[in-house]
């Protein structure tokens, strides 16, 4: 009779104490420092960043990501782990407290203390494997500021000339009359739209980096296979802007012949670019999928034909 004995998991790894049961004043008392290190960093950083980051092109998904990373973090740490060890633990309660220290310093960039701090989380609850296994979530939290402000200093004007020369081009192309001007361009006939600095394709391709992020952690994509997804999504976001401002400057030439579609103009960017880039959106996650059969072998892909 065979019998197979189950794998044991050392006890200095991630503690004996189950998570939810048991040890109840060790459990209060590091629930009460994370909710004390996270009220201290809401009222320093949080407040005053999530709910100003809606007005800001370039950061505006920040809410939103940093909602998926603090979901992804509480689905792994409620996971029926167990308590760190009392090394680990010490270690977490340091890294909150330099967190909330950290977080008063003007200079430190906002992300900064904020990452800082779900890594003390991580260590507290977890040890030092959990917090291993959380390394994706946890990269995912410096998304609360997705843009550095170098990146826009350094990329933008660049982008921007890229991007309105492209379609000055393809509207000299159509014999459409406009006015080009450093970064923007705008048509002489009054009816077409106004092709504006922020149509550079910045914003699209810095979603579709996080989108790319975020599938290949949900996936479970391997680290090789990560670089591949990022940079094809990055490749079909700026393809999606440039389709859009193609499409931009052929509506305007339609609106010329058609007068009634000219009304239609507001409407004109925002359908034409959603659906570009829900269409580069689907391409990336059908990459993600073929990179997830070919990590799992053709045994995989086997049993799922059958």
């Amino acid at each position: 009779m065979n019998t197979t004995v189950a794998p044991t998991v050392p006890a200095r790894a991630l503690g004996t104490v189950p998570l939810w049961a048991g040890a109840r004043v060790r459990a209060a008392f590091i629930t009460l420092l994370s909710v004390a290190g996270a009220v201290g960093l809401f009222e320093h950083i949080l407040r005053q960043y999530l709910l100003g980051s809606w007005n800001d092109g370039l950061r505006s998904i920040a809410p939103l990501l940093f909602a998926l990373a603090v979901h992804a973090l509480w689905r792994e740490l409620t996971r029926g782990q167990t308590l760190a060890d009392g090394r680990a633990a010490l270690a977490g309660a340091v890294v909150i407290g330099f967190a909330v220290l950290s977080s008063a310093l003007p200079s430190l960039p906002v992300a900064t203390p904020v990452w800082v701090y779900f890594n003390g989380v991580a260590l507290f609850w977890c040890g030092w494997q959990g917090w291993r296994r959380l390394a994706t979530p946890l990269l995912l939290v410096l998304a609360l500021n997705p843009v550095p402000t170098f990146v826009p200093q350094v990329l933008d004007f660049r982008l921007q000339l890229i991007a309105i020369h492209a379609a000055a081009g393809f509207a000299a192309l159509l014999h459409i009359h406009h006015r080009l001007y450093t970064v923007s361009m705008a048509f002489d006939h009054g009816v077409g739209m106004f092709i504006a600095p922020a149509c550079d394709g910045l914003r699209g391709a810095v979603t579709m980096t996080y989108f790319s992020l975020i599938l290949a952690y949900a996936l479970k994509l391997r680290l090789r296979q990560a670089p591949v997804l990022l940079f094809s999504a990055v490749g079909l976001a700026y393809l999606a802007n440039f389709g859009r401002l193609f499409g931009l400057v052929l509506f305007d030439w339609l609106s010329t012949k058609i007068i009634p579609l000219g009304a239609y103009e507001p409407w004109a960017d925002a359908i034409w670019g959603g659906f570009l880039f829900l269409i580069a959106a689907a391409l990336t996650l059908v990459l993600a999928r073929r990179l997830r059969r070919a990590a799992a072998g053709p045994a995989a892909t086997a049993g799922e034909a059958a």
